[in-house]
This record gives C-alpha cells, sequence and structure tokens, in this order.
C-alpha cells in the first residue's frame, strides 16, 4: 500500500512539476518581444551552440569508454552514450539510464553488474562536479539555494565509498546485514569493483573527463547571452547554466521540460534580463542541446536494435549474481 501510494505521489510530482514550470516561464509574456528576442538569434551562433552541445558529448564518450577500461571502445562507447543521452530526452524516470546499460551487455561482454557500476561513477562524478559549481553559485550570488538534498547525497555516498575501501571486511558484514535483497545484491556486486578503483589516479581522470564535459555544456550558456547581446559577466551565466542543471536533476517530464525553462528565466532574472528575453533564451537553449541529441539519440538505437521493452525490463530486473 505504502508503495503505492509513494508511486502515485512520485508521478502527481511528475506532472505537476513541468506545468508550473511552464505556467511560470509564459504568464504574462508579451508574445510580440518574444518573437523579437526570438530573431536576435543569428543562425551562425545557434549553429555554434548546437557545435558546443556536439562537442560536449566527446567527454562523456571518452569518460565511458575509459572508465570501461578501454573495452568498448570509442564506437561503443558514443553509442551508449548518445542511446542513454536520447531515450532520457523522450522517457520519464531516467530509463536512459537503463537504456546504456543494457546497450552495454548487449554490445560487449561487459555484465550487468559492471555496466550499472560505469554508469554509477558517471553520474557520482557529474554530482560532484555540479555541487562544487553550485556552492560557487551560492557564494557568489548570495542567493538562498536548496542544496541540501544534494550535498547529502553526495556527502552520504562518500563515506560508503571511504568505508568499502577503508574497511571492506566491516563493510562486506554491514552489507549483508540489510533486509532489502535488491539493494544488499546490487551493493555487494559493486563493493569489489569500488575497492579496486579507489585510487588518487582514477579519480584525477574521471575529475578531468568531468570537467572537460561541464565546461562545453556550459558554453552553450554563455553563447546564448552572447547571441542576444547582453553583457552579462561569466560567472553571471555560468550561475544560470548552474541552476538550469540543478533543475535538470528534478524529477518531471521527459528531458525536463518544463523545469528546465523555469531554471533558466529565473537566475536570468536575477541579473536584470527581461522575461521576454530570458524566455526566448530558454527556447533556444532547449531546442539547440534537445534537438540534436534526440535524434543522434534515436539513430543510435534504431541501430542498437533495442527497444522500449528491453531496457524497461533492465530497469525492473534485479542485478544479476554472476
Amino acid at each position: 500500500m505504502r508503495s503505492k501510494i509513494l508511486k502515485l505521489s512520485l508521478n502527481a510530482l511528475r506532472l505537476c512539476l513541468p506545468l508550473v514550470g511552464l505556467a511560470y516561464v509564459f504568464w504574462d509574456v508579451d508574445s510580440d518581444a518574444l518573437l523579437v528576442n526570438l530573431r536576435l538569434f543569428e543562425p551562425f551562433m545557434v549553429m555554434m551552440m548546437v557545435l558546443a552541445t556536439l562537442l560536449s558529448l566527446l567527454p562523456m564518450i571518452l569518460r565511458l569508454n575509459f572508465l570501461s577500461g578501454n573495452t568498448l571502445g570509442f564506437s561503443k562507447a558514443a553509442q551508449a552514450t548518445l542511446v542513454g543521452q536520447g531515450v532520457n530526452n523522450l522517457l520519464p524516470a531516467k530509463l536512459g539510464e537503463a537504456a546504456k546499460v543494457f546497450y552495454i551487455r548487449s554490445a560487449s561482454r561487459i555484465r550487468k553488474s559492471h555496466g550499472l557500476e560505469l554508469v554509477f561513477w558517471e553520474r557520482f562524478s557529474d554530482l560532484n562536479i555540479l555541487l562544487a559549481l553550485a556552492v560557487y553559485v551560492l557564494w557568489y550570488t548570495g542567493r538562498q539555494l536548496f542544496l541540501y538534498p544534494l550535498f547529502g547525497v553526495v556527502a552520504a555516498t562518500w563515506a560508503v565509498l571511504v568505508v568499502f575501501r577503508c574497511v571492506p571486511a566491516l563493510s562486506l558484514r554491514l552489507i549483508n546485514l540489510i533486509r532489502w535483497q535488491r539493494v544488499r545484491q546490487s551493493l555487494l556486486l559493486f563493493h569489489a569493483a569500488i575497492v579496486n578503483r579507489f585510487r588518487p589516479r582514477f579519480f584525477l581522470v574521471l575529475a578531468l573527463y568531468g570537467v572537460f564535459f561541464w565546461a562545453l555544456a556550459a558554453s552553450v550558456t554563455g553563447l546564448a547571452f552572447h547571441a542576444v547581446q547582453i553583457p552579462l559577466s561569466p560567472p553571471q551565466w555560468l550561475a544560470v547554466f548552474v541552476v538550469s542543471s540543478l533543475g535538470m536533476a528534478l524529477p518531471g517530464a521527459p528531458g525536463g521540460l518544463g523545469v528546465y525553462e523555469a531554471a533558466v528565466v529565473a537566475p536570468s532574472l536575477w541579473f536584470g534580463v527581461d522575461k521576454e528575453t530570458a524566455v526566448a533564451l530558454a527556447i533556444v537553449l532547449r531546442a539547440v542541446q534537445y534537438i540534436p541529441v534526440t535524434l543522434l539519440g534515436l539513430i543510435a538505437l534504431h541501430f542498437s536494435g533495442m527497444t522500449v521493452a528491453n531496457f524497461k525490463q533492465e530497469d525492473d530486473a534485479a542485478p544479476e549474481s554472476s
């Protein structure tokens, strides 16, 4: 009964957040002024933004191949990344991660448990960098950002990793005390791999790939403000980028529809950007980051031979023990 109530609550939240976000974005917007601002985006600048978006996929591909120990190779890592990004943009509940794991398992000799570990390190790296950027924005703007959940997740994960590495025997005993079989089995499968990876060089390389990705992703927002000739300083448009990225982390519609747009508009208003210009920025940023990646993801999904049913089953199934 509790699980049903929780599921209904999450579904209601996913429905309400996009509606509230879109209402906030388009409420009391002058449509004529919005069109004028949209025309400020010249084709050359839009193409530069698309190029930066596509280039930001490169460090993600290289990072995934690095995490696989070069087992995937560039081609398979690229297809796995595109499938994951495309599915996340089209389907709810971050099913792109399940799709990525399914593709990795199908296209290589990598087991499902190892695939899950690769995705874990990707997300953990991104969360650490996003938290660092968010703390900087909090300091720079003086705005109250609700970072406690993100900080709690990152800190708790680091604590678990340190326990796994420093006292493996104790951590194994603690894992075996967990009542939920699926959670216990997942942690047991991750334990050995995490202990082996816990080295300074591993974290340094992972951080470098992460910084490379986030720098390219942030540059798209900087190019958007340059296109409409708004003289925001790099720390200011970086703040807009970080808040929009935090918005994307919230549960909601596929691709963060509504939530992302609101998370672009709100911080833009902090720095004196008028509402119509901020909405135009959100629309263009959405288009240049969503359409090319989603199309490439659909192409990769087609050539992979996968179906939605495949990775939904992958998401629902318990981790294998072999």
